[in-house]
């Protein structure tokens, strides 16, 4: 069973404005377990603010012999840790979904692409440039590589590296924005 002191240690290590908001008393949130397949050691919640003016939630991994709690959300040093405790993680077909699953914003319009056949309409001209989701096991770690729609006017390869020691980092390429978007990039 998920503490809300587990989930405010959680939030509190990621100094978000936000998501302390969401998380700041028992009432303010509500917390659904969610099975993923090939993890053994640690049980993942869905956390969804219980009032927002946008659908938006979080993932919180809860280490089952420890009960340290771990939001994976857009936290790739956090989605290292978890992943070189759950080597069943690693061993899945899916683990570039599941990866991508772990690290994306819950509630944001993002697909992970698999194929260029996958890909809006307004981004098809860019089918040349889609690889299938792509993992390489180092000596020291993991290297994820894949593409993702954001919405239907961003194409994103998300570079990932998670080292067998150190946080993870992920690194994300804009391959495609609307002229809008990218005039304002750095505003």
């Amino acid at each position: 069973m998920l503490s809300h002191e587990q989930v405010r240690k959680a939030v509190a290590r990621l100094d978000n404005g936000e998501l302390d908001l969401w998380t700041e008393t028992p009432d303010a949130y509500f917390a659904d377990s969610v099975v993923v397949p090939g993890m053994q050691h640690h049980v993942l919640y869905r956390v969804t603010p219980a009032r927002t003016s946008r659908p938006m939630s979080f993932f919180l991994a809860v280490e089952s012999a420890t009960g340290q709690a771990l939001v994976t959300t857009e936290n790739a040093a956090e989605v290292a840790q978890l992943i070189r405790t759950e080597p069943g993680l690693c061993r899945a077909e899916t683990f570039p979904e599941q990866v991508f699953e772990l690290l994306r914003p819950q509630g944001a319009p993002l697909r992970l692409i698999h194929t260029a056949a996958e890909l809006p309409p307004p981004l098809s001209h860019r089918a040349g440039s889609v690889e299938p989701p792509r993992v390489t096991q180092l000596p020291d770690g993991w290297d994820i590589n894949f593409f993702v729609a954001d919405g239907s006017h961003r194409l994103v390869r998300w570079t990932i590296r998670f080292p067998q020691h150190g946080p993870g980092v992920l690194r994300e390429e804009v391959l495609e924005a609307p002229a809008e978007e990218a005039e304002h990039v750095g505003f």
